[in-house]
């Protein structure tokens, strides 16, 4: 319950200066002590969150690392050190502003970490895809996915670059109601629809990417006989591999293993240059 109350006021954070702003005139100071105190929550629930991850077994904070969870671990701190510097320099100045120009920081750590990842790589978006879908690694869309995933961090880098301009033309131009409006619920809803944008045009770019198949899940009647599988050089040589031509490969492999098993060979070892018997 802890970690949900601070979740629910860290996003409504421009909402609640609002009111406390606002509609309840708080002074300045007293706002900027209410902000270090949400900091100093903020701050509790992601140790508390911290605590429970680092039970985990070592195998899976490994694969985590390896997967870029780094970001999603201390994400909590970093929003609780922006909380606790806001309201500690609202408080030394006495400026409302430094309240408001949280959420141009946010916005720009956002804009640093997407960013870097580009730079850096592998870019976030990726290593979430791929935390997300363990099957995407070493298959034979993993490139295809990374470069869509790269379109997708560089779209969300535009957003933010946006969004920081609004936020800070707000902040700094505009009153505390439009302030609120915009970063309480207009860059919400521009999110949203980002999300639901990218989600579309993915499940468009899904459709193109090459399909894997279990081969324990075919049988000798899954394909016709003609249907055309691979081919060799250029595909207006017309050398084709069909399923009957790998239903009689496997047939061959089969019977050639079953002979072996009744020697002495106990185990064996499978090698081919040609990917199509692999």
């Amino acid at each position: 319950m802890f970690k949900v109350v601070a979740a629910v006021l860290t996003a409504l954070y421009p909402v609640v200066v609002f009111a406390l702003l606002v509609v309840l005139k708080l002074p300045v100071r007293v706002l900027s002590l209410c902000v270090i105190a949400l900091g100093f929550a903020a701050f509790l629930s992601a140790g508390i969150k911290g605590r429970a991850s680092a039970g985990g077994t070592s195998g899976s904070a490994g694969a985590s690392a390896k997967g870029g969870s780094f970001w999603l671990r201390f994400r909590p701190f970093l929003g609780a050190s922006l909380f606790l510097a806001a309201g500690i320099v609202c408080f030394l100045t006495n400026q409302a502003v430094f309240l408001k120009l949280y959420s141009v920081a946010v916005t720009a750590t956002f804009l640093f970490v997407f960013a870097s990842s580009l730079v850096w790589g592998p870019n976030i978006i990726f290593r979430f895809a791929t935390m997300a879908d363990k099957s995407i690694l070493n298959s034979a869309k993993e490139k295809l996915v990374e470069r869509y995933c790269r379109k997708v961090c560089i779209a969300w880098c535009l957003f933010f670059i946006l969004n920081a301009g609004i936020s800070a033309f707000t902040a700094l131009k505009c009153s505390d109601a439009v302030w609120s409006l915009y970063n309480g619920g207009i860059s919400y809803g521009l999110m949203g629809l980002m999300f639901a944008v990218e989600y579309i045009i993915r499940i468009q770019v899904n459709k193109k990417m090459p399909g894997e198949y279990s081969i324990t899940k075919f049988k000798n009647n899954s394909r016709k006989d003609d249907y055309i599988l691979c081919y060799e050089n250029t595909w207006s040589s017309k050398k084709y591999k069909t399923w009957l031509d790998f239903l009689t490969a496997t047939a061959k492999i089969r019977a050639f293993l079953s002979e072996g098993s009744r020697s002495s060979c106990k185990e064996w070892i499978l090698h081919c240059e040609d990917y199509w018997y692999i």
